[in-house]
């Protein structure tokens, strides 16, 4: 993983143990999300890192793209945590579409959610240790 990191910047995970048919399933959520139409994907935004934005409203290098932003549109999910103020940045919760919308899309988002989660925090534990800090349980 040092390697990888310091050397190409670059490695693939393979055999994550993510569920082959887990992953099928976000992406046909997913196709069925971004087939919503302008207004109800409209309603779908937060302004707060969490929910829907259209092409051009996020930019990863305002320096470079200085006539635009990014070309992509994308839905950003997070946990909602009790206790958070919404409207505060990073923290607000995620709005999503009613399941009249797009059915169970909720429901695999958070099952998606939870096992990337748990895939983040193995490859946080070995990229820890590649940079010399100490192994945890």
């Amino acid at each position: 993983m040092s390697a990888a990191c310091t050397q190409s910047g670059f490695f693939l995970i393979k055999n994550h143990g993510v569920p082959d048919a887990q992953i099928a399933d976000m992406v046909v959520q997913c196709r069925r999300l971004f087939a919503l139409s302008k207004a109800e994907m409209d309603a779908l935004r937060s302004g707060h890192n969490c929910g829907y934005f259209a092409i051009g409203e996020e930019n990863l290098n305002p320096e470079v793209q200085v006539n635009g932003g990014d070309f992509k549109e994308g839905m950003d999910l997070g946990a909602d945590v009790a206790g958070q103020k919404p409207g505060e940045m990073f923290r607000g919760t995620t709005p999503y579409p009613t399941d009249a919308q797009v059915p169970g899309f909720r429901a695999t988002c958070g099952a998606y959610f939870d096992v990337m989660s748990k895939l983040g925090r193995a490859v946080m534990r070995v990229l820890a240790v590649a940079m010399g800090q100490p192994r945890l349980a």
